[in-house]
């Protein structure tokens, strides 16, 4: 069974069934290739990750998902909006307070 080396291109009959590269140093040059692409991939992955660190971890315990469903139903609103206005930064007071509803 003949089969073309992927680094060369040359024709070969592999002595294994699982051999890939015609020689010793294709396969030698197509893992240092590997070996260089791998070393820039984790440069540049470096370099992203200082452009955009990481953001702090929260300094609070989130609220279970039941709680926010009873501050949401206490608001009268759904669960969908009354978390759409805690992303966009509203307390559960200012909320409330909007909405007019009273807590229980």
């Amino acid at each position: 069974m003949e089969k073309v080396c992927p680094l060369c291109g040359k024709n070969f009959s592999p002595s294994h069934g699982n051999r890939k590269y015609c020689s010793a140093e294709c396969s030698e040059k197509a893992h240092l290739n590997q070996a260089c692409a791998n070393a820039l991939r984790r440069y540049y992955l470096k370099k992203r990750q200082k452009k955009n660190p990481k953001k702090p971890k929260r300094r609070y315990e989130k609220p279970s998902f039941n709680e926010n469903i009873r501050k949401a139903d206490e608001c009268g609103l759904s669960y969908g909006k009354y978390m759409a206005l805690v992303f966009m930064g509203k307390s559960y007071e200012e909320i409330l307070t909007m909405q007019g509803g009273n807590a229980s």
